[in-house]
């Protein structure tokens, strides 16, 4: 009977490696090729563009994201952040609508956003354009004096793209575990059915 048991705790050791392994070589491969994925698939107004009115502000996304955990913020060149009304999110946060509270002057601007994808990894980015009336760009350059400007901090940490890791964790301290008892309790019992 024990030697049974032996049997089944090695077998479920062998398995939990096996999946720790899976966990963990699949975490590796996949987090770099998503770091590289552009957030954004298009927007409107477009990055470094004028526009001579602005109504709403919308941002399409390569994904479906949470709008729960999603932060924007509208800033202009001379480091003045200017409300927008609730953020309206269509297609699974695919898409997102920004609406200033106020009318806004000309001049440069940027929004950022801070959002998180439905697979659990987080995104972070800037959409620069300018606001002029008659078309004609007259901002230059965004100031040195604000090297990150208005980059929101994230709200909650990024749990999602925990979890591969969490679990590959415990997968090998199972495993290890069960390595362990199968040890001690060989050195208890002495050796098995056929075994000199």
């Amino acid at each position: 009977m024990r030697f049974v048991r032996t049997k089944v705790l090695v077998r479920l050791g062998c398995v939990l490696v096996l999946v720790g392994s899976l966990v963990f070589g699949g975490a590796a491969v996949s987090t770099p090729a998503r770091a590289h994925v552009e957030p954004v698939a298009s927007s409107s107004p477009e990055h470094r563009s004028v526009v001579t009115e602005l109504e709403t502000i919308t941002i399409t996304f390569t994904g479906a994201t949470r709008p729960d955990f999603a932060t924007y913020t509208l800033r202009s060149a001379d480091q003045r952040d200017h409300g927008l009304a609730a953020p309206v999110h269509e297609d699974d946060g695919t898409v997102v609508m920004l609406t200033p509270e106020q009318e806004l002057p000309d001049g440069l601007y940027r929004v950022a956003y801070q959002i998180m994808f439905d697979d659990g990894h987080a995104a972070s980015g800037v959409i620069q354009f300018e606001l002029s009336a008659d078309g004609v760009a007259r901002a230059g350059e965004w100031p040195d004096s604000d090297p990150a400007p208005a980059r929101p901090e994230p709200e909650r940490a990024d749990v999602g793209g925990l979890l591969p890791w969490l679990i590959g964790v415990a997968a090998v301290g199972l495993a290890a575990f069960t390595v362990v008892l199968v040890r001690a309790r060989r050195r208890t019992s002495g050796p098995g059915p056929g075994q000199t």
